[in-house]
């Protein structure tokens, strides 16, 4: 996660892909289209294609699930990793769809905010609200300092649903069950965590704009 901040993690971006689905929901020239331009196109097409990657991310975790839970301990080995970069791309697809480029360090600050929003509690996810709502303007220190905190949060998350699922192989079948709906709900719950709150800065800089 330290590495993700630090360097990007751009193996997980498929901008291109993103850019594609954009230009066919907003009925645009795909040749053209870049990620400066996407800020420029309707909400509603920006939500129609957050909701088609977010739904693709999830059945790929779904099935990734059901293959760590039957794979033996082997397998389970590196289910922390794949889903952590499963989550972190679905995160980024949601950034992409809104016009925001997770190759900046500002956007994966904001992405791993995303994933400790996801998995805090009411209390937790207020505070993090509240961090998130004027973060352009957030000096780079308090940024930094913030997100230290919350990545531990984060893995300490990753690190239970490990717990859970590597309990639950045990049990015949029952592991591949429990392993898909965990993977299932721990990357839908970051994708739409990520994509509500890009969504809102999205709009709240259209107003910002049109004022």
């Amino acid at each position: 996660m330290g590495a993700y901040i630090q360097t990007g993690g751009q193996y997980l971006i498929r901008d291109t892909r993103v850019l594609q689905r954009l230009a066919t929901e907003a009925s645009v020239d795909p040749t053209t289209l870049s990620l400066t331009d996407v800020r420029t196109l309707p909400i509603d097409a920006m939500n129609r294609t957050a909701e088609a990657l977010k739904e693709s991310q999830v059945q790929l975790a779904t099935y990734q699930g059901a293959a760590t839970g039957i794979g033996g301990v082997f397998t389970l080995a590196i289910d922390i990793p794949v889903l952590l970069g499963l989550s972190l791309k679905a995160a980024q697809e949601m950034a992409l769809s809104y016009g925001y480029d997770p190759r900046e360090r500002s956007e994966r600050i904001f992405i791993v905010q995303c994933l400790q929003f996801a998995s805090s509690d009411y209390v937790g996810k207020q505070a993090i609200l509240q961090n998130l709502s004027n973060f352009h303007t957030e000096n780079a220190a308090r940024e930094s300092i913030s997100q230290f905190q919350g990545w531990r949060e984060v893995i300490a998350t990753y690190r239970d649903n490990f717990g859970w699922k590597k309990l639950f192989q045990l049990v015949p079948i029952a592991g591949i069950l429990f392993g898909a709906w965990i993977n299932k709900s721990t990357v839908k719950e970051v994708a739409e965590a990520a994509q509500m709150l890009y969504r809102k800065r999205r709009v709240l800089e259209k107003q910002e704009f049109l004022q």
